[in-house]
């Protein structure tokens, strides 16, 4: 999960024929780069839209430009109406404020808050991220959780393994490679940038393409 840049304006489609027109999509997904703004994964049809607060919750937010954005319907629906009060996207640099980290050996997924303390937005927002990427209990996860966290180790390991190439001192052959997985397009960002920002060779190497949205 990483900071979104949303479009100023509303588009004019979202007053004249509601959040659910075809204008309000095509805006939120050009602005979240056709991607979930919560798993970071591509999105093609399998696209909702997602209220940060909740419809259930805030009926007089429904319309409101700032409350939209765009999720699978995998993390729309760990999201529900249980998780109103995460981070906000499009204010918040993310990838700064939590540390996301894959843990192999565990198979899991760590979310740390980065700073001194957390507030009730941060703990809230890794909860969130644990239910989508963990599943309800490690080491248990159910048919989609398990689907989703093997998409997940293709995509990391492709990348892990050209890091790993790239240092041990094959450049020339791995840099290109690993500037397209940190293209703002590619998914699961908030993990690469762990991995960039954590190594002193790599974040002086590739710490001018982790910058994403600032």
């Amino acid at each position: 999960m990483i900071r979104v840049t949303k479009a100023e304006q509303a588009p004019d489609d979202l007053e004249k024929k509601g959040y659910k027109s075809d204008g309000v999509y095509k805006q939120l997904l050009f602005d979240q780069n056709d991607k979930c703004y919560i798993c970071e994964r591509i999105l093609t049809t399998d696209y909702e839209e997602e209220h940060l607060h909740s419809q259930n919750n805030y009926p007089s937010s429904e319309e409101e430009w700032d409350n939209l954005f765009i999720a699978c319907g995998y993390c729309n629906k760990k999201k529900s109406n249980r998780f109103d009060d995460i981070l906000n996207p499009s204010k918040n640099n993310i990838e700064d404020i939590i540390r996301q980290t894959f843990v192999p050996d565990k198979k899991s997924f760590e979310f740390e808050c980065t700073g001194d303390s957390c507030s009730n937005e941060v703990q809230s927002t890794i909860s969130l991220l644990n239910l989508v990427f963990n599943g309800r209990s490690l080491g248990m996860r159910k048919l989609r959780e398990e689907r989703f966290y093997k998409y997940f180790i293709e995509k990391y390991n492709f990348f892990c393994e050209a890091i790993d190439c790239y240092l041990s001192g094959k450049k020339d052959e791995y840099r290109q490679i690993i500037e397209d997985s940190l293209n703002i397009k590619s998914e699961f960002l908030g993990f690469k940038y762990a991995i960039i920002k954590e190594n002193t060779v790599l974040n002086n190497d590739f710490g001018r393409l982790i910058v994403w949205n600032k």
